[in-house]
């Protein structure tokens, strides 16, 4: 998505009191930039927390979970065309 388009959802949903969803992209600067709490998505494609082989990065997650508005990390399981439901694990961050 275009940063206007992400910098109003990240704005919109802080307004509202909800959680904003990354999808399987990676969080950009515009996700926080609003100022809302984010549910991050860790998904099948190789963004977000995976190299470029599509492992799971220590280093990249570890990133991702420094930032205080990341709240959630959702885990996609899997991806159903089109998809009429989710399966997915949400997994809420504590100090």
């Amino acid at each position: 998505m275009s940063k206007p388009a992400v910098l109003a959802l990240s704005a919109g949903s802080k307004e509202a009191g909800c959680w904003m969803n990354t999808g399987e992209g990676s969080l950009s600067p515009y996700h926080l930039e609003g100022g809302a709490d984010i549910v991050f998505q860790i998904g099948t494609a190789r963004n977000g927390v995976r190299d470029l082989e599509g492992n799971l990065s220590d280093d990249k997650l570890r990133d991702v979970a420094s930032h205080d508005q990341v709240n959630v990390f959702e885990i996609k399981m899997s991806q159903i065309e089109p998809e009429p439901f989710l399966i997915g694990l949400g997994v809420m961050i504590t100090a």
